[in-house]
């Protein structure tokens, strides 16, 4: 009986360890799209800092975005 309970017990312990990976996969997978916005977002900023200092003409800018 006491074989029985550790045979279980380790099943558990090596199916928990085997399916924690693919949990946090499925949490994680939104991280990377919220950080493109981001980046674009901050390149539009340039873009707009960018036109103000005068670096970029205002068609070339409107071109870029």
């Amino acid at each position: 009986m006491l074989f029985w309970i550790l045979v279980a017990t380790l099943t558990a312990a090596v199916a928990a360890v085997l399916l924690l990976p693919l949990l946090r996969a499925a949490v994680s997978a939104e991280a990377p799209q919220s950080h493109d916005v981001e980046v674009y977002r901050d390149q539009l900023e340039e873009l707009k800092r960018d036109e103000k200092n005068g670096l970029i003409s205002g068609d070339d800018a409107n071109f870029a975005r």
